[in-house]
């Protein structure tokens, strides 16, 4: 066993009993840290605070994407079970299905269902939070170094129509692997220093010919009068080849941009916006045709 809260395995090892002054056991889902199935932090609260203050901006598979806060009920089910073939005796889990944990998310609306379905299928590990922004994960040990992760998972996120006496919501799936019960063995918690968000996604929307505005990409909202002249910093976007257009000019008249060249361009990722100031967004990966229909 590795982690803070350790448990009994199903071992001979002897059973100890004895209450502790911490008995707590895991608070009500306050949200969840997704992240990369290979990836691992440390074991030390103020570094692994830090490695996930900084995933939420970083590339590739260094991405971490919490979520938080909209969490109103949720229901645990079981595996597969089997009884004796004797007829009698306790039920006894399979492992062919582990865990299930159906979540039932209120706030977000269509936008965050439309996020979160990137999710749908994939293999991810999941830091589960509670009340208490107390971090629930495993710990593993990677090249002889112990390590502090989620649980590996797959998720699947669906819809639950607005009517009638039911209320539209999003509902998470989250199906734990196999190897749920291995993992919880070494069951360990950390404590957040704060409620991290994820990231906005913002897109270009044409105005004109050359000029167009730096917008969220599901609700439209207008963010360029916002940001002003910190969007005039040409690095901030990136045509197909990867080049910046030569220059970019906000009017506070118009609360446009004007792009020279005129092109097709996107608005690049966290760690650049970042950089700028322009915190908590990130880039779709759409380009904008800013040229003349």
């Amino acid at each position: 066993m590795k982690g803070f809260i350790e448990s009994v395995c199903k071992t001979d090892e002897q059973v100890y009993t004895k209450m502790g002054a911490c008995s707590m056991f895991e608070g009500t889902p306050l949200g969840f840290i997704f992240h990369d199935k290979n990836e691992a932090f440390s074991l030390n609260g103020d570094t692994f605070n830090s490695e996930i203050k900084s995933g939420i901006i970083a590339l590739n598979t260094k991405r971490v994407t919490p979520l938080f806060g909209a969490i109103t009920d949720y229901q645990v089910t079981g595996g597969d079970v089997r009884t004796s073939q004797e007829g009698f005796g306790p039920e006894v889990p399979t492992g062919l299905n582990a865990k299930r944990v159906d979540y039932i998310i209120d706030k977000g609306g269509l936008c965050l269902l439309m996020q979160l379905k990137k999710l749908n299928g994939r293999e991810v590990r999941i830091f589960q939070v509670d009340m208490s922004n107390r971090a629930f994960g495993t710990v593993a040990t990677l090249d002889g170094v112990d390590k502090f992760r989620g649980f590996l998972a797959t998720v699947w996120v669906t819809k639950r129509d607005n009517t009638g006496s039911q209320n539209g919501a999003i509902i998470l799936s989250v199906f734990f692997s196999a190897k749920y019960e291995s993992e919880e063995n070494n069951l360990a918690s950390l404590v957040l220093s704060e409620e991290y968000e994820g990231l906005t996604g913002v897109v270009l929307q044409k105005t004109a010919t050359g000029k167009a505005k730096f917008v969220i990409a599901c609700s439209k909202d207008d963010l360029t009068s916002k940001y002003g002249s910190d969007l005039n910093d040409e690095t901030l976007y990136v045509d197909s080849a990867g080049q910046n257009p030569s220059a970019v000019a906000y009017s506070s008249s118009t609360s446009e941009l004007t792009f020279t060249p005129t092109g097709s361009y996107k608005i690049a990722d966290a760690t650049v916006l970042n950089s700028a100031g322009i915190e908590g967004y990130e880039g779709e990966n759409t380009y904008t045709n800013l040229a003349s229909a």
